[in-house]
């Protein structure tokens, strides 16, 4: 497999004739991938890269590592702010999901 081998090739940084995805789906998972270390990283490489839809790489972390282990900093956008129409959602994602099926 060509792309796999050449995507070997740029991670291991030997001379490769590798393009970085365009499409913002693909681009996103790709830098996910690379930068398992956390959001700053990931950020980072989107901004370096251009991407225009960063929240797809974020969302690929999110579910990766699961809301409970992402960084305070990453979640504190969160319950910091005033969105009490974002607490009804998460609060019913929560029952719906998780609470209402174990009972």
């Amino acid at each position: 497999m060509i792309i796999h081998d050449n995507y070997y090739k740029f991670r291991k940084v030997e001379p490769v004739d590798f393009t970085f995805p365009t499409d913002d789906l693909m681009a996103s998972l790709l830098i996910f991938i690379m930068k398992l270390n956390g959001p700053d990283q990931i950020t980072k490489m989107l901004i370096r890269k251009n991407i225009k839809h960063k929240e797809l790489a974020l969302m690929f972390y999110g579910a990766f590592v699961g809301f409970a282990n992402m960084p305070k900093t990453f979640t504190n956008i969160i319950f910091n702010s005033d969105n009490q129409e974002l607490f009804d959602l998460i609060d019913a994602f929560i029952f719906d999901k998780i609470i209402k099926p174990i009972n």
